[in-house]
C-alpha cells in the first residue's frame, strides 16, 4: 500500500486494555468503514459473564475474526459471528481452537487486519466493506488440510455449506436479553460468504455433542444449527480469498450486499476502505506540536467516526430499507444504531455536526426513523432499545442540528413531535421516554424516591426543555416555546444555597436530611453531588446568580478542583470510582461524561485561562495513543471528541446553541473542511457559522 496520509497516525488499539474494574477506554480495535454496519476485530479471549471483553491487547491468542456491533461491553454485542482459519483436525472448543500469534507483528488498522497464525502456519488478512468484508489466507502447512471454521459465539445460529456455489451462508441471532426486540425474537444477521476455491465436501464436518455415546465428537456435515453451533468448511487450495456480505433483512439481501460491495480483489477493496477513511479524517487537517499528539488526535478522530453504525441497506430496486427490531418487519428509509445519547450528545454529535454535516443529517434521519416506526425516539440503541441511561438527550442532538440548519422541514417537524412526546407522555415501558416525567410535571422536579438519580433527571429535563423551546422557536410554535423556556428554569428548584450543590428533594418540597456530598449514586447518575450539580449549560447567567454571580461560581469551581478525589461508596464499587481515585483533578471525574463540561464553566464565567489550564492538563496527562489511552469509558466517540475539541481550543458547552466557548488552541495549525481556523481571530465565543 502507498504511504497513508492521516490514516497512518491512527492506532485502533487506543484504549483497549481494560477490565470490568478499571476502564482505559473500553474500546475495540475495529477494522470497519466509517459508520459501517459491521466492525471486525480479533477475538483473543472468551466471554466474561454478560460483559464482553473478548479482545485483550496483551494476549497472544487468536480465536478468530469476530464480526461485531458492540458499542460497549456494558451494553453487549449483538449478531456476532466468529470465523477462524484452521488446518488439519477441526477444533471446536474455545479451550482447544485458540492459536498463538505474535501480537507485536500483527497489523490492526481501520482498513486492514493482518496476522500470522503460528499453530497452523496461516497468514490471515481482512479488509472491511460497509456491509461485508474480504478475507485472504495463505495456508503454509504442507500436510494439514486448510479449513475455515464458522462459530456462533452465543445463542442460536445456522450455517450451511454449498460446495457447488463455493459458499457458506447462514445467520446468527446473538443479542443481549435485556434489549427490546420483537416478541418472537426473530432478529437475525444473515451472511453469505463466497470462496475463490473449491470446497472439499467430503471433509467438511461439525461438532455434535451427542456423538460418541454422548461424549461429543465430529461428524461429516454440510449444515449445522443450534445453540453455540459450529461448521467447518474444508478447502482444496492453500491460497484462499473469501468475500462476504451481511444483512439484517435476508440471505438474498446479504448476497446482494456481497455482490455490490466486495470482490475477490482484496487489494482493491482495501484501497477503497483506506480512501474512505482518508476522506473522513481529512475533514480536520491538524498540525500538532508532537508526533504523539498527532497519533492521539487522529486515533480519537477515527473513534468518533466508528459510531453510530449504519443499519440500513439498499434493496434490489435501489431503495433504502431497514429491519425494524420492534415488530420484525422491513421498513423504508435509513436507520442507525449502536450509540447512547446520554454519552454522545455532549461532544460526539456536536463534532459530527461541525466536520461532517451531511453525515450528521443522514444519521439523524436514521434515528428519527425509530419514532416513525414505533412511536418513540431512541435513547440508547443497540439494534433494539436498551434504555440503558436516563433522560432523552436525543432532544439535544435534534436541537443542535436544528439551530445549525442541518435539520429542517418535515424531518424536523417529525423529530419535534417525538421531543414533545418525550416531554409530556408517561411511557408504559421504561425503556422509552423520560422516566419519572409524570412526577417532574407535577412538582417541577423529580422527587426523591421516584428514581434513584432524581437530581440528574431534573437537570437533564430542564436542559431538554430548553432544547424543545429552541426547536419550537424555529418552527414558529411560540406558545410552546414560551411554555418550555419557563420549564427550562426548573433546575432552580433543587439548588441548595447552603451547600451550593443540587440536592434531592422530597414531595413536600424539603431537601432529604441524610445528605452526603461524597456519597455515590444517591440521587445522582454515576457520581456524587460534585460531579452532577453543575449541568445548566443553557442558562449560565441564571445558574451563576444562584451562587452569587460568576465570580462566586468560579470560586466554587476552584473548590471542586482543590478537593481530594475521594468518595463514599453506596455499598459497592464501580470502575468510575476507581478511575476518580487515581486522578489529580479534585472532584472533576473526567473519566465520565457528567464532568466533561466542568472545566469549561470557567470560560463560561469569563475565566478562559483557567479552562485552558485544566483542559491542557487533561489532554496532556490523561490521553495518549496507547492501549491505556483514555481516562475512562470512551463511549462511542464522546471522550475522543472531547479531546479533539480540547486540542482545537473551543467547546460545545451548550448543544442547541450554535456557538462554542473559546479558550485557546493547542494546535500549531488547523483546517476545518479545508477552511483555516484562525485561533487568534476569536474572542470568548466562536460562532458555528464562522467555522
Amino acid at each position: 500500500m502507498a504511504d497513508k496520509g492521516y490514516l497512518k497516525y491512527v492506532n485502533t488499539r487506543m484504549g483497549s486494555r481494560n477490565e470490568p474494574r478499571f476502564s482505559n477506554g473500553n474500546t475495540l480495535p475495529f477494522a470497519q468503514r466509517p459508520f459501517g454496519m459491521t466492525g471486525y476485530v480479533l477475538q483473543t479471549g472468551a466471554l466474561i459473564s454478560r460483559c464482553e471483553y473478548f479482545y485483550d491487547p496483551d494476549a497472544y491468542a487468536f480465536e478468530g475474526f469476530r464480526l461485531s456491533h458492540q458499542p460497549s461491553p456494558w451494553i453487549g454485542d449483538h449478531a456476532a459471528l466468529l470465523i477462524q482459519p484452521q488446518a488439519g483436525i477441526s477444533r471446536h472448543s474455545q479451550y482447544d481452537h485458540w492459536a498463538g500469534f505474535d501480537k507485536r507483528k500483527a497489523i490492526l488498522d481501520p482498513d486492514y487486519i493482518s496476522l500470522y497464525v503460528a499453530r497452523w502456519r496461516i497468514n490471515a488478512e481482512l479488509t472491511p466493506a460497509d456491509r461485508g468484508c474480504v478475507m485472504r489466507f495463505r495456508f503454509d502447512h504442507p500436510e494439514r488440510q486448510p479449513k475455515l471454521a464458522f462459530f456462533c459465539t452465543r445463542s442460536q445460529a445456522s450455517f450451511t455449506i454449498d460446495p457447488e456455489k463455493r459458499r457458506v451462508y447462514g445467520w446468527t441471532n446473538d443479542c443481549p436479553n435485556w434489549q427490546v426486540f420483537d416478541e418472537n425474537r426473530s432478529y437475525k444477521e444473515y451472511f453469505v460468504a463466497e470462496l475463490d476455491c473449491d470446497i472439499d465436501a467430503d471433509a467438511c464436518d461439525r461438532f455434535d455433542p451427542a456423538a460418541e455415546d454422548g461424549k461429543g465428537g465430529f461428524v461429516p456435515a454440510l449444515h449445522s444449527e443450534g445453540e453455540k453451533c459450529s461448521l467447518f468448511a474444508a478447502l482444496k487450495s492453500r491460497d484462499v480469498r473469501l468475500r462476504m456480505g451481511v444483512s439484517f433483512i435476508s440471505l438474498e439481501q446479504a448476497e446482494l450486499n456481497m455482490e455490490r460491495e466486495t470482490s475477490f480483489d482484496f487489494d482493491a477493496v482495501r484501497a477503497e476502505a483506506a480512501e474512505a477513511w482518508e476522506r473522513k479524517l481529512s475533514a480536520l487537517q491538524a498540525e500538532c506540536e508532537t508526533e504523539e499528539q498527532m497519533r492521539t488526535f487522529y486515533s480519537c478522530l477515527y473513534r468518533a467516526m466508528c459510531y453510530p453504525h449504519k443499519c440500513y441497506e439498499i434493496d434490489k430496486d435501489g431503495n433504502e430499507v431497514h429491519y425494524c427490531p420492534f415488530d420484525a418487519t422491513v421498513k423504508p428509509g435509513k436507520r442507525y444504531t449502536d450509540i447512547g445519547f446520554w454519552d454522545a450528545f455532549r461532544t460526539e454529535f456536536p463534532l459530527l455536526s461541525l466536520i461532517l454535516p451531511e453525515d450528521y443529517t443522514e444519521i439523524m434521519e436514521g434515528f428519527i426513523a425509530d419514532y416513525v416506526d414505533h412511536g418513540w425516539l431512541p435513547r440508547w440503541t443497540a439494534m433494539g432499545e436498551s434504555g440503558a441511561m436516563p433522560s432523552t438527550l436525543i432532544d439535544s442532538v435534534i436541537a443542535d442540528g436544528a439551530v445549525k440548519g442541518l435539520l429542517k422541514g418535515k424531518l424536523l417537524e417529525t423529530a419535534f413531535e417525538g421531543m414533545l412526546k418525550n416531554a409530556s407522555v408517561v411511557s408504559p415501558d421504561r425503556h422509552f421516554g423520560r422516566n419519572a416525567i409524570g412526577e417532574y410535571l407535577e412538582y417541577g422536579y423529580v422527587p426523591h424516591g421516584a428514581e434513584y438519580d432524581v437530581v440528574n433527571l431534573t437537570l437533564d429535563f430542564a436542559y431538554c426543555d430548553f432544547c424543545v423551546a429552541q426547536v419550537a422557536h424555529i418552527l414558529g410554535k411560540y406558545d410552546i416555546e414560551n411554555e418550555y423556556r419557563a420549564r427550562a428554569n426548573n433546575y432552580k428548584n433543587i439548588f441548595d444555597p447552603g451547600t451550593g450543590l443540587m440536592r434531592c428533594k422530597k414531595t413536600d418540597g424539603e431537601f432529604t436530611e441524610d445528605f452526603n456530598q461524597h456519597r455515590w449514586f444517591y440521587g445522582y447518575t454515576e457520581g456524587t453531588s460534585w460531579q452532577n450539580s453543575f449541568f445548566v449549560p443553557h442558562d449560565t447567567e441564571g445558574f451563576a446568580a444562584l451562587h452569587g454571580g460568576k465570580d462566586a461560581l468560579i470560586r466554587k469551581m476552584d473548590e471542586l478542583f482543590a478537593l481530594p478525589p475521594i468518595y463514599d461508596d453506596p455499598g459497592y464499587e464501580t470502575h468510575e470510582m476507581s478511575e476518580l481515585s487515581v486522578s489529580d483533578l479534585g472532584q472533576c471525574a473526567i473519566s465520565n461524561q457528567p464532568s466533561h463540561h466542568i472545566p469549561f464553566i470557567y470560560a463560561a464565567c469569563g475565566a478562559p485561562e483557567k479552562t485552558a489550564y485544566w483542559v491542557g492538563k487533561i489532554c496532556d496527562e490523561y490521553y495518549d495513543s496507547g492501549v491505556e489511552g483514555y481516562p475512562g469509558d470512551e463511549d462511542n466517540g464522546s471522550m475522543s471528541s472531547w479531546y479533539i475539541f480540547g486540542m482545537m481550543g473551543f467547546y460545545p458547552y451548550c448543544p442547541g446553541k450554535p456557538v462554542y466557548l473559546h479558550f485557546g488552541s493547542k494546535l500549531k495549525s488547523l483546517k476545518i473542511n479545508g477552511k483555516p481556523f484562525d485561533d487568534k481571530a476569536h474572542g470568548a465565543t466562536v460562532s458555528h457559522f464562522d467555522l
